[in-house]
């Protein structure tokens, strides 16, 4: 952690007090600050915005509460982050801001667009952009994830990757499996992604994951109406459409048996 003196203090308070307003001349006043390498440089050497942790950034303190307002503005500001020149150029400045848009709902235009130049094969917050992605689940950021999905340039085993741990914790959202629908039903992506897609929806496999801690699935029990309606139609279209293996066809099956008929429910 760097060291303060009361000078960066006085800057992140100053900082943090622009970050809550709901006024439009101080978030105009924040924006020229964090574009600006001098106010960056008074916080920290500017040679850490490369090697220190996102989250660990003094800047990341005047992030998150923009991330926390109330106020929709700050939002605003957040996105218009996506043309400062510090947070094309520093590493950990770009991955902070990636994590930050996840506050950003919609993503706006130019975020997508700030998050899709992130996301090529070769680009280094990759993963952390398909986190960010599913996280902030609204149906432009939704969009890039299934085109990424699509995109045969990238690891098909960092896409599969992305399906099991990104969207299958999340797979009784409704835009999560509206999404899923659009892969599977309305044929987004390729067959063998339509594959994993249903799989990673409808299974689930403590070996599929490396690491010692295994993301999970939400119980089906705990799905809104709505949210099993779109299920059953995914459900129906794989069963009817779809040609599946022994195992996912029995995953399928069960599924549909976990969520039962519309008219039961209704009962």
């Amino acid at each position: 952690m760097p060291v303060m003196n009361d000078q960066i203090k006085a800057n992140l308070r100053q900082a943090g007090m622009l970050a809550t307003s709901d006024k439009p001349h101080h978030h105009e006043q924040l924006l020229t600050w964090l574009r600006s390498t001098e106010f960056l440089r008074s916080l920290q050497p500017l040679d850490q915005y490369n090697t220190v942790l996102p989250k660990k950034l003094l800047v990341a303190r005047i992030i998150k509460s923009l991330m926390s307002s109330q106020h929709d503005i700050a939002r605003s500001t957040l996105a218009r982050l996506v043309t400062a020149v510090p947070f094309l150029t520093f590493e950990s400045l770009e991955e902070l801001l990636v994590i930050a848009l996840v506050a950003v709902r919609p993503l706006p235009p130019e975020a997508v667009a700030y998050l899709d130049k992130r996301s090529m094969p070769e680009s280094t917050p990759l993963h952390l952009v398909m986190v960010t992605l599913a996280a902030n689940s609204s149906e432009p950021a939704l969009l890039l994830f299934e085109r990424k999905i699509a995109d045969a340039d990238h690891d098909e085993g960092d896409r599969e990757i992305w399906l099991q741990a990104e969207y299958l914790i999340r797979r009784n959202d409704i835009p999560i499996l509206n999404s899923y629908k659009r892969m599977i039903v309305k044929l987004a992506v390729p067959p063998e992604m339509q594959m994993l897609a249903l799989e990673s929806l409808c299974s689930y496999n403590p070996q599929w994951y490396l690491a010692c801690t295994k993301p999970e699935p939400p119980l089906r029990l705990l799905a809104s109406s709505e949210a099993k309606d779109i299920l059953r139609e995914i459900i129906d279209y794989a069963q009817k459409q779809m040609e599946l293996s022994a195992d996912l066809k029995q995953a399928v099956a069960s599924v549909s048996l976990e969520i039962g008929d519309k008219e039961r429910e209704r009962s």
